[in-house]
């Protein structure tokens, strides 16, 4: 694709290798199929017909998934170069983030005046609201180390306790807990879009930094977790490709339709539960189910809309796009995929991976934000916006100092990853 033009499309094809179910409107009449796959209705050649699609937000949502967790896996993959864990002491991820925490803890006493006890209650009430909540064996997993799960709690208590002198036993125990339990949201460099109080935050929320607790301790966060950068680098990396509230993204994902499949009759599964105490099909749990059958080829377009792309990624787009597309069509497609429904084949598919460049990028980006001169600018910068929006001159001089606490944390975390 030319950079030269205003907005450019990528075209892509899969085919299905098992039957494929993307969820649409449930059946009204008990005769009726129960689960229906989705449709459009569109005219062609001034006729009315009804086409089956897997819909744009269905392919963009599991490539933003799948980019998140290969991001993820490179972090973890650096940080373990960086910094190997010892017996006794955190894994690698859960010191990156036990030193974020401090320095919120400390940006939130200088901001509001808060003691670290008051800080560190704050935070825990804060990790409590997430969604995600990990079981001990979910946990063992994601910390990848060896250490039994149980043991997340104490390392991460111990390391808090150390830091945080002067605030009851108890109450850091509490905010371990939060840690350990809501891990996936608190992961450097990469946020979860689907966490209402740690996920990326747009710059402009900063004149609320001074009024708002959740929004001070969410930007706050997302600075000492090195995901973003005030006034230079907004977003994570995802973020940056896919979009965050307050910032829109690059990619237009239209749905994808198939090139050979007749509507008229579309295969039907007679599904039942079993109930495993009676091993006899459970009562009232008999449904049935469309599907698109194995070997339908679909074909879709993905527009990128250049002005907004950022230049990290305007040099491989293509090349990212194909490599996601691929990597999303083996972890599986719509709905039922425990079955073994959504298994799908991209067509010209990207074998070269583009993380590990994207990735150096972005953290020779983070380096960049941190130098001494350009880092007083912005502090500069972001204290004269903050009066001109109305804030007065102490609050916006807390601001700025709450920012440059945790911008500690953010320097670490740079300093690992770019000598891992």
């Amino acid at each position: 694709m030319k950079l030269d033009t205003l907005v450019r499309e990528l075209e892509y094809s899969f085919v299905t290798i098992s039957p494929l179910h993307v969820g649409g409107e449930r059946g009204v009449h008990p005769s009726l199929v129960d689960l229906k796959v989705e449709r459009r209705v569109e005219i062609v050649d001034g006729r009315v017909r009804e086409v089956v699609v897997v819909p744009g937000s269905t392919i963009k949502g599991v490539m933003r998934h799948t980019f998140e967790d290969l991001l993820r896996l490179k972090v973890l993959e650096e940080l373990s170069k960086s910094s190997a864990g010892q017996s006794g002491r955190p894994t690698p991820l859960l010191e990156v983030v036990v030193e974020a925490l401090s320095r919120v803890v400390e940006g939130l006493k200088e901001l509001f005046g808060w003691g670290r006890e008051k800080a560190v209650e704050f935070l825990a009430r804060l990790l409590s609201r997430e969604q995600q909540f990990l079981s001990e064996d979910t946990m063992a997993l994601l910390l990848r180390d060896g250490h039994a799960a149980s043991q997340c709690v104490d390392l991460v208590g111990g390391e808090l306790g150390n830091r945080l002198a002067g605030v009851e036993g108890r109450v850091v125990r509490k905010l371990a807990y939060m840690v350990c339990a809501t891990l996936p949201s608190l992961y450097p460099l990469v946020c979860d879009p689907t966490s209402p109080s740690t996920s990326c935050i747009p710059d402009i929320s900063l004149v609320e930094v001074a009024r708002d607790r959740g929004v001070a301790a969410r930007f706050l966060l997302n600075i000492a977790l090195a995901r973003k950068a005030p006034l230079v680098v907004e977003v994570c990396p995802v973020c940056l490709l896919f979009g965050a509230p307050g910032r829109s993204s690059p990619l237009r994902f239209l749905d994808a339709k198939p090139d050979n499949l007749d509507l008229k009759v579309l295969p039907l599964q007679t599904r039942v539960s079993i109930d495993r105490y009676t091993l006899a099909a459970k009562r009232g749990k008999l449904y049935t189910l469309e599907y698109v059958p194995a070997g339908t080829v679909f074909r879709g377009k993905i527009r990128v809309v250049t002005p907004l792309l950022h230049p990290i990624y305007a040099n491989n787009i293509d090349n990212l796009l194909k490599y996601l597309l691929r990597m999303a069509g083996e972890r599986m497609i719509g709905g039922l995929k425990s079955t073994g429904m959504g298994l799908v084949y991209v067509e010209d598919p990207s074998t070269t991976n583009p993380v590990d460049e994207l990735f150096n990028r972005f953290v020779e980006l983070l380096r960049e934000a941190v130098k001494r001169k350009r880092l007083e600018q912005v502090k500069e910068v972001i204290e004269e916006k903050l009066v001109a929006y109305g804030l007065d001159k102490e609050d916006a001089e807390k601001t700025v100092k709450a920012i440059d606490v945790v911008f500690e944390s953010y320097k670490k975390i740079v300093e690992k990853l770019k000598h891992s």
